[in-house]
């Protein structure tokens, strides 16, 4: 994901999860989706994805990478109230994957 310039996810109180990212080249796209949270698992649904140019080959390759970075479920693992670690299988490489989410002020 070398070409993105900005990842955003907005997790909502109402169960629904928007995430914009931005690439260096300029093209945006967006998603919405639901999620649900269990103790310490996060399951998150598909998002519908939009983009700024439907025409563009690279929303077509944009819309193939944000499905594939959207994990079914993840383990959640709270560092603080500002910020957390997300733990999930990715089956393309058959190994565990983690990110840390920071809450912006």
């Amino acid at each position: 994901m070398k070409d993105f310039a900005g990842w955003t996810c907005e997790f909502k109180a109402n169960g629904t999860y928007h995430h914009a990212a931005v690439t260096k080249t300029g093209i945006a796209m967006s998603g919405d989706g639901t999620y649900s949270l269990d103790g310490h698992t996060l399951r998150m649904g598909q998002p519908d994805i939009r983009g700024d140019s439907p025409n563009s080959p690279n929303q077509i390759i944009m819309f193939g990478m944000i499905k594939r970075f959207t994990p079914p479920e993840s383990t959640i693992t709270w560092t603080s109230d500002d910020e957390f670690t997300l733990t999930h299988r990715n089956e393309l490489r058959g190994e565990n994957e983690s990110c840390t989410w920071v809450r912006q002020k």
